[in-house]
């Protein structure tokens, strides 16, 4: 009995390998998203009757990959969308740069004027000089501190470049920090303001500043270095998402005191960008300050335009469109002179100072004292004037600050002038009801 249990075993057997031999090779794996296959040695054969797999369109938010080469080894974690951060590994490759976009600043704002309300608020406050605690736009916080150092000199620094970054289609408009001469221009990698056109308007990506720097590692990502104190530093890499609309943490290392006790520091890591020991993982691998060295020397320059050729224009194009006179508070002055005429027609600290702005070179120009006369409905308003002050010539180098005394709501400051046709022009000073603004409005005079 045992016998032929053991022969049918056998025979059993044989029918099994001669049916598996008649199979042919064994299909290999589909490899679906999200899944990692190794490649073994052997290479996998594919019938040549078999018909080819039909390509599965790519989403419309995200480019077509399918020319591209997959790279050999992920040195990127991947950023993921969980509440809490994946273990840091052990030891982080710095990620080499990848090839730049095209990055000829040939595309000016004369070429793509979206962005030219950007570059004119940018000029106009260049103009002004202001220091950076008097800065209220969005996007100019680098810049500003470049002011209070360098006031408008500041413009001979920094360059601007228009191009497609985030590789989109859309071009961003970068302003940086100059560090050299270029081919065509300037180069620079500092990137101090970074704008992308969505929904219709500019929308501001990121903002850079002395503590919180971007520096380009081209393929629209970014160096990003900070601080906030002695023992509190920050850096990693960001990238540009696709449609350029967000600047996204890769990952970053950064230094925290230990129970608050400044002479034991400890380094921590995230793929947040967050300064914050609660959501990073505690850093054991290579020294961070290697992967600062490392980063730092994969920094590429950008061919950027000279911000102070733009400047030049905005100021032709102002000159163009001035009018003859201005009237200004202090405060409002559009422009930075380094000097002024000055004169006081107020007494005592009642009056407020005007300055008067000229368009164009004027010539007999005299500060009146205003009194209206009877007043119509269907007649214009007409005031009997008095010179209370008289200047040869006035040009746009050099404003005329006036301490004046107004009084009440009925005009009783005025100013008249010769313009370089030697036309006349006689205006009335008042403030504005909307905003409380100087305005100047033509008005006619007996006597």
């Amino acid at each position: 009995m045992r016998k032929k249990t053991g022969f049918a075993h056998l025979l059993l057997a044989l029918l099994l390998a001669a049916s598996l031999s008649g199979c042919g090779e064994t299909a290999a794996p589909e490899r679906t998203a999200g899944t990692v296959t190794r490649e073994t040695d052997a290479p996998v054969e594919t019938p040549a009757d078999a018909p080819a797999p039909e390509a599965t369109a790519a989403p419309a938010e995200k480019p077509d990959l399918a020319d591209t080469p997959a790279p050999a080894e992920t040195l990127v974690p991947e950023i993921s969308d969980a509440t809490t951060p994946s273990p840091a590994p052990t030891v982080t490759p710095v990620p080499e740069a990848t090839a730049a976009p095209d990055e000829d600043p040939g595309s000016y704002a004369e070429d793509v004027p979206v962005y030219t309300p950007v570059l004119d608020v940018l000029c106009d406050y260049l103009s002004r000089g202001k220091p950076w605690w008097e800065n209220t736009a969005a996007g100019l916080t680098g810049i500003s501190e470049m002011v209070s150092y360098l006031g408008e000199d500041a413009a001979q620094d920094l360059g601007y470049v228009i191009t497609d970054l985030s590789g989109d289609g859309v071009p961003e408009l970068a302003v940086c920090i100059t560090s050299g001469d270029g081919s065509s221009g300037v180069v620079g990698n500092e990137v101090l303001c970074l704008y992308t056109w969505a929904d219709g308007e500019p929308l501001l990506v990121l903002e850079g500043w002395a503590r919180n720097s971007y520096h380009w590692l081209g393929g629209g990502r970014f160096f990003y270095r900070g601080s906030s104190g002695a023992v509190y530093s920050i850096l990693g890499t960001y990238a540009l998402s696709r449609d350029g609309r967000e600047s996204k943490c890769e990952e970053c290392w950064f230094t925290w005191p230990r129970d608050d006790d400044w002479s034991v520091i400890d380094y921590w890591y995230n793929q947040l960008g967050e300064m914050d020991p609660e959501v990073s993982e505690p850093w054991e691998g290579r020294d961070i300050w290697e992967i600062e060295e490392e980063l730092a020397s994969q920094v590429r320059d950008i061919e950027l335009a000279p911000l102070s050729g733009y400047l030049a224009s905005w100021r032709s194009r102002q000159a163009e469109n001035a009018p003859l006179l201005s009237a200004y508070w202090p405060d409002q002055v559009p422009n930075a002179y380094p000097d002024y005429l000055l004169c006081s027609l107020a007494e005592g600290e009642a009056g407020a100072e005007v300055v008067f702005v000229a368009g164009e070179t004027l010539s007999d120009l005299r500060l009146l004292a205003l009194t209206m006369g009877e007043w119509h409905v269907d007649e214009p308003a007409r005031f009997t004037a008095q010179d209370r002050y008289t200047l040869d010539e006035l040009t746009p180098e050099r404003p005329l600050a006036a301490k004046l005394t107004f009084a009440g709501d009925i005009p009783n400051n005025g100013v008249a002038f010769l313009d370089s046709a030697g036309t006349e022009h006689v205006y009335a000073v008042e403030l504005s009801g909307k905003d409380g603004s100087l305005v100047l409005w033509e008005i006619e005079t007996e006597g």
